[in-house]
């Protein structure tokens, strides 16, 4: 009889997703980034570790935005902006996504007021750094948006989502955080299944 040889089994890919707490990189952290004179420094004792996973993921309490300058290293507010020099830290880390869906979305300084501007620099900052933000957006549909990653022939999808202050969350037709409502973010799950092999949120 002739000998039947039956294909390999393509193996299943396996990808190592890592992921942190909040990171604020405006207030005391930039105060003592500065005083090191390396404004990575906050990231040096995890940052092998952080990137050696094939995706790591963040979430972003507050903003990085010039829009003013950062709030100083006081117990006396919350304002937690940070600037823009501090992105380089992230990308030391090897941050793939940071999710921007926090109650210090828009926190945008102490010198000036703002209303969405903070939030939108934050989002083309950590883009202009090879960075994923999620659960933020122009408008509700923005901001319920995935994050689409192709890793290993997988695709995985992550949605950031805030329960945290309504006030913060993105309109029709206003920027802002994608909401933890259940009919908001049971429609962005399964439209994001649609699309991805994994969903995250």
């Amino acid at each position: 009889a002739t000998a039947v040889i039956e294909p390999s089994p393509t193996a299943e890919p396996t990808v190592t997703l890592l992921f942190t707490g909040d990171i604020q990189l405006g207030r005391c952290v930039y105060t003592l980034a500065q005083a090191t004179g390396d404004l990575t420094s906050p990231f040096a004792a995890l940052a092998e570790l952080l990137s050696a996973a094939d995706v790591t993921v963040g979430s972003l309490d507050g903003t990085l935005s010039d829009f003013n300058p950062p709030g100083r290293c006081a117990e006396d507010h919350r304002n937690l902006l940070g600037p823009t020099s501090m992105l380089p830290g992230l990308t030391r880390a090897g941050f793939d996504v940071i999710t921007t869906a926090t109650n210090h979305a828009r926190d945008c300084g102490l010198v000036r007021g703002c209303t969405y501007e903070s939030l939108l620099e934050t989002r083309t900052n950590l883009l202009g750094a090879g960075i994923q933000p999620v659960g933020t957006g122009v408008d509700l549909a923005g901001a319920l948006a995935p994050v689409i990653l192709n890793v290993k022939g997988l695709r995985i999808a992550f949605l950031g989502l805030s329960g945290i202050d309504a006030s913060l969350w993105a309109g029709p037709d206003t920027p802002g955080t994608a909401p933890l409502d259940q009919k908001a973010y049971t429609t962005a799950v399964q439209a994001a299944a649609g699309e991805a092999d994994v969903v995250v949120a």
